[in-house]
């Protein structure tokens, strides 16, 4: 894959001197809070999270097994709970991957794993890529009862947008 460009016109940026210049909190997106965020009927606790991360109020990180996935959902054109994705919705994941953190390689110390899906371990992988890269705390956002359901989720700051927008509000993030 080409780490320059894509077919909506978005640069990546690999490296950790943007989130220097930029001290946000840190965040992976779990595809779920994408899907009813740029998806028609958005859930408003999802689409806040994208527009914060769009606003550059915090920081999204993502790997390459991320935006293959956001890109294979996308290009479905509709989703269960009857979403569907349009021309705005490719438009708000172009503004939304212009503003990430491309993290790459494998971290050294390898989070738990995750017996019952192990599709969703890539986000546990870009959060602790996110920390090991930048020294700073980062959170997951997610709908997943997977990931959601972790022992230590809370601890390992594994949330729900809801819950992920208190902590954000209150200044409660590092």
């Amino acid at each position: 894959m080409d780490l320059s460009n894509n077919e909506f016109g978005w640069q990546m940026r690999i490296g950790t001197d943007r989130v220097e210049d930029y001290p946000v909190p840190l965040l992976v997106v779990d595809t779920g809070i994408i899907v009813r965020a740029i998806g028609t009927s958005p859930y408003p606790e999802c689409k806040r999270v994208v527009d914060l991360c769009i606003d550059g109020k915090i920081t999204p990180c993502i790997t390459e097994p991320i935006i293959h996935e956001y890109e294979l959902i996308i290009n479905r054109k509709a989703v269960e709970e009857g979403v569907i994705f349009n021309q705005e919705s490719h438009d708000l994941l172009a503004k939304f991957l212009a503003r990430c953190l491309i993290l790459t390689g494998y971290p050294i110390n390898v989070p738990v794993q995750i017996e019952k899906d192990s599709s969703d371990y890539k986000f546990l992988i870009a959060q602790a890529l996110a920390f090991e890269g930048t020294g700073r705390k980062c959170s997951i956002v997610s709908r997943d009862g997977h990931l959601l359901d972790l022992p230590h989720a809370l601890e390992e700051n594994i949330v729900r947008a809801d819950y992920f927008l208190y902590l954000f509000t209150n200044g409660l993030l590092a």
